[in-house]
């Protein structure tokens, strides 16, 4: 039988790590010796929930709960592709962040971090309280574009 979606295209994805933040944090350490930096992240709140999907996989997305069917037309977690279908949005929306917005930032999954100079903070009104500067711009972002995020907490 065919499949709709082709696994090897779906899976096997390389995700930023540890490795990009050093070399992220030794690039500025380097354009600006002397300073010190601050390491942020923001995390993306239902990350799967905000791809919708198109009606035809809804369909293979139903399921039987009380006795009753139920299609759900988001992408669901734990699907096979639904990784790879959240990560694309997210490459995307780190591509505007980095080219559009000159705010620098790596991603895993739903998490986005990045480096700020140490004590250039920017007021996030939001969360009523400052943030390191790229942090703060790249949650704006998020709010300009409707991506529902979670505060940090401490």
């Amino acid at each position: 039988m065919n499949s709709m979606v082709d696994h090897q295209k779906i899976t096997g994805f390389l995700l930023d790590n540890l490795a990009q933040l050093g070399e992220l944090l030794m690039r500025n350490h380097h354009s600006k010796p002397g300073k010190h930096f601050v390491i942020w992240k923001s995390d993306i709140a239902e990350a799967y929930q905000i791809c919708p999907m198109h009606v035809l996989w809804q369909l293979k997305q139903a399921m039987r709960i009380h006795g009753r069917l139920r299609i759900d037309q988001v992408n669901v977690f734990g699907g096979l592709g639904s990784g790879a279908i959240f990560i694309f949005l997210n490459t995307l929306m780190a591509w505007i962040a980095k080219y559009k917005e000159m705010i620098e930032c790596l991603i895993y999954m739903d998490d986005s971090f990045g480096v700020n100079e140490e004590g250039r903070l920017e007021w996030y009104g939001l969360y009523d309280e400052s943030y390191p500067v790229q942090q703060a711009q790249l949650l704006k972002l998020w709010d300009k574009v409707g991506i529902p995020h979670k505060k940090r907490s401490n």
